[in-house]
């Protein structure tokens, strides 16, 4: 490809506070790889280095606003910064963040005039600037909750916008994450990536419309990502989950970047176990669909070495002498080095070769009406608000997506399929689509260690209670509150196999304040689970200051069998990895939730008379949690309010839902098509924290139609109706009316929290500058992680 780019490089160690040692040698590497490769002529190369040329504010403003007013005349621009960054909040509101990467004259990251905003720069190139646009930021992209600085504006101007580019980027982090390097050599991003622009491990990959073997942005950032995470794998989940690196695309889709001449051939052993049932099984190695004779098992011995294209086979089995495992697969050779084969049972009848490759369940089957070259998916769940996405693995990387059920013809090819609710995929499967062939997928429930334990599993589903009925996702948010509200349930209503969680003190103080916290230990834990429970502690404190108040309430762990079958289990599995605290609350409280060595989680409450508040708390071992929080019906107390006519236990189901799509940002388009949600979401019935989560949401959206802005009225009418004197509604009275009074929220002995992050965010926003109390609102504020979704964070 004749393409005319240009390329800016730069890396800075020379900082004034925390000076680097890897950034100017990732600066110099990536600049000879662009070089050498071909990729950009070295007179275009423009390399900002400190210490040498320099990298001040000025310097990177004035290369960059050289590539905005005379871009439109290049095909390619490459952006490359290794040194410190960060992430900055966009607005007010504190509900967006971008990222921030800052120059070598800064003082240090307050120092907003010195730090360049990417997301800008990226705005303003997006409509005027080279048509295909590649970033790569080796830096860290952490928050710091105690400065927050106001990144100034690039000033770029006077450029009429055209059509929109091809924009990708390459973080080294995902967003709180911090990028590292070797001291005196390079940044771990960088050293992977420059392996990638080689041509090295899954960084090549095939364009099969083009037939050549190229490196396109997509298989570079599957080569960082699948070494970096190597390298993570030893560390906690949270770790690997920020410190993992992040892609993002924006307009048409980018062109290869290379085009790779020469192909080394690529090494598969295969070997068959035992021994002895090597001469009664066959293997067919196949290359999109065709098999490769020479290469099938036999003619090619046990143990043999197969040297292949670096592509993706399908593996299909038969043996005479048993069972294989597996049946049929599919091997990358780039990335796998060896397959095993394994013949279990008794010699017989040949086994036939059905794949039996894990979850999410897959059949083959014919495809009547697919299109020459294409084959057919049907994809589907018992999950109505379930996304499932299908992502194609080589050039051109097709996406499709659709909910509940998803079907598509698609070329022949692999493709990656995850089925995801809210922010949880609780399937992910990849699959080779042959000619006229049919694939079905369907997911198995997402069995953690907790559930597969304490629940009975239904095929691919499981059913913790017979009125809820069958799922696959967000179990332990929906068993928990309900295992909360058991505790109230005199006539046995629900949850029926568990009489004995029904409580005396719950049926005595129904009519107060009462509140639970439930706390379940998920994922595999070194030590019992149930002594762990047993230590923690939880204590009501003040929520500006975190001054806990006595010495805590212990947890309780549920007595009777510790699974749904009745028989009991191994002591510390299933049940017993659950306690419960229940107490009488307020209308507006904070507790601590003391949980060992994992730390405390501090956690905003609201209360209600004759509501039951629900704090449902899991926690892993390797640091990682899931909260959230319910105002309840109480069971069998009268209420004034209207009741949707559903059983209480799926009105509760459908509230874990509508918090898990409120959590990914999709409760409203996905919530108004479900008929039990979009009830739920006017906030007349059971729980109150929905309905202010679907306000905030329709808020952002600022309309102004006026049936849109009836809706929000009449949704704000309902809250202040039965629920005017939680902190959230309060917040969201004075959204809708546009009037602020701070003096309501002052003078209270217990300050009144919203347990929103959202409201939260809108109060400061609402709160002057003269306000008493918005610093400290601020201050709780900057302690909570974006996309955290609830008032709370550890201390």
């Amino acid at each position: 490809m004749d393409l005319k780019t240009r390329a800016l490089v730069v890396g800075i160690d020379d900082y004034r506070f925390q000076p680097l040692t890897s950034a100017v040698n990732d600066a110099q590497a990536f600049a000879r790889a662009l070089a050498t490769l071909g990729l950009v002529a070295p007179a275009d190369i423009t390399l900002l280095t400190a210490p040498g040329t320099g990298a001040t504010m000025e310097q990177l403003l004035e290369a960059l606003d050289h590539v905005y007013r005379h871009g439109a005349t290049l095909d390619r621009f490459y952006f490359f910064f290794a040194g410190h960054g960060l992430l900055a909040f966009s607005n007010a509101s504190r509900t967006q963040t971008r990222t921030a990467l800052v120059a070598s004259d800064a003082r240090g990251i307050e120092d907003g005039r010195k730090l360049l905003d990417l997301d800008e720069l990226r705005d303003k190139l997006q409509l005027a600037g080279p048509q295909e646009q590649f970033y790569f930021i080796d830096a860290c992209r952490d928050l710091d909750y105690e400065i927050q600085p106001e990144v100034s504006a690039m000033g770029f101007s006077g450029v009429a916008p055209g059509a929109a580019r091809t924009q990708a980027t390459l973080f080294a982090v995902s967003p709180l994450g911090k990028a590292r390097g070797r001291r005196g050599g390079h940044g771990v991003m960088t050293t992977h990536l420059l392996e990638a622009l080689r041509g090295e491990g899954v960084a090549t990959d095939f364009d099969a419309d083009e037939d050549q073997f190229v490196v396109t942005f997509q298989s570079l950032h599957a080569h960082v990502l699948a070494r970096v995470l190597h390298a993570l794998q030893e560390e906690p989940l949270w770790s690997r989950k920020y410190n993992a690196p992040e892609v993002a695309f924006r307009g048409p889709l980018p062109r290869p970047l290379r085009i790779i001449e020469a192909v080394p051939d690529a090494p598969l052993t295969i070997h068959i176990e035992p021994d002895q049932a090597a001469a009664q099984t066959k293997i067919e190695v196949a290359l999109r669909r065709m098999p490769l004779k020479e290469m099938c098992l036999p003619p090619r011995g046990n143990h043999d070495t197969l040297l292949l294209k670096p592509h993706r086979y399908s593996i299909r089995v038969d043996s005479a002498h048993g069972t294989p495992e597996p049946t049929r697969t599919t091997v990358d050779v780039r990335s796998t080095r060896e397959l095993t084969v394994r013949i279990t049972g008794s010699a017989g009848a040949p086994q036939s070769s059905q794949n039996t490759a894990g979850e999410p369940v897959e059949r083959i089957a014919q495809a009547l009406a697919a299109a020459p070259g294409t084959g057919t998916l049907s994809a589907w769940t018992e999950e109505p608000t379930a996304m499932i996405r299908v992502v194609g693995l080589e050039p051109p990387y097709l996406v499709q997506e659709a909910r509940e059920r998803l079907e598509a013809s698609l070329p022949c090819g692999p493709y990656r399929v995850t089925f995801r609710l809210g922010l949880e995929v609780f399937g992910t499967r990849d699959i080779y689509i042959l000619a006229h062939q049919r694939v079905d997928l369907h997911p198995d429930a997402l069995h953690s260690p907790l559930v597969r334990e304490a629940i009975p599993p239904m095929g691919d589903r499981v059913m913790p209670s017979e009125i809820v009925g069958p799922m696959q996702a967000a179990v332990l948010p929906t068993l928990l509150p309900l295992i909360a509200l058991k505790s109230f349930d005199r006539n046995n209503t629900f949850l029926r196999r568990k009489p004995e969680l029904i409580n005396s003190w719950a049926l005595a103080h129904r009519g107060q304040s009462p509140f639970a916290v439930m706390v379940a230990l998920d994922g595999d834990w070194k030590r019992d689970p149930s002594m762990l429970l047993r230590r923690i502690r939880v204590l009501p404190c003040d929520g500006f200051e975190g001054h806990a108040n006595g010495s805590g309430l212990k947890l309780k762990l549920l007595p009777g069998p510790n699974t749904l079958m009745g028989s009991p289990g191994a002591p510390g599995t299933g049940f017993d990895r659950i306690g419960m605290l229940l107490a009488r609350g307020t209308s507006s409280f904070s507790i601590q939730i003391h949980a060992g060595a994992l730390g405390t989680l501090q956690v905003a409450c609201a209360g209600q008379p004759q509501r039951l508040t629900v704090i449902s708390l899991t926690l892993r071992p390797d640091g990682t949690f899931d909260l959230s929080q319910n105002l309840l019906r109480i069971p069998d107390v009268t209420y004034q309010e209207p009741v949707l006519d559903l059983p209480y236990p799926r009105l509760v189901r459908a509230l874990q839902l509508g918090q898990q799509l409120y959590a990914s940002g999709e409760l409203l388009d996905t919530g108004r098509c479900n008929d039990h949600l979009r009830e739920l979401l006017d906030a007349k019935w059971v729980d109150p924290l929905l309905g202010c989560m679907a306000y905030l949401a329709e808020h952002r959206r600022a309309s102004n139609d006026p049936a849109w802005q009836d809706q929000q009225h009449a949704a704000a009418r309902n809250l202040q109706t039965y629920f005017g004197d939680l902190p959230d509604v309060r917040l969201i009275q004075s959204l809708d009316s546009g009037h602020f009074d701070g003096a309501s929220w002052e003078g209270s002995h217990s300050p009144a929290i919203p347990v929103l992050a959202d409201s939260l965010r809108e109060l400061v926003r609402l709160g002057s500058d003269t306000w008493p109390l918005v610093g400290k609102y601020e201050h709780l504020l900057r302690r909570i992680q974006p996309h955290q979704p609830w008032t709370c964070f550890w201390i």
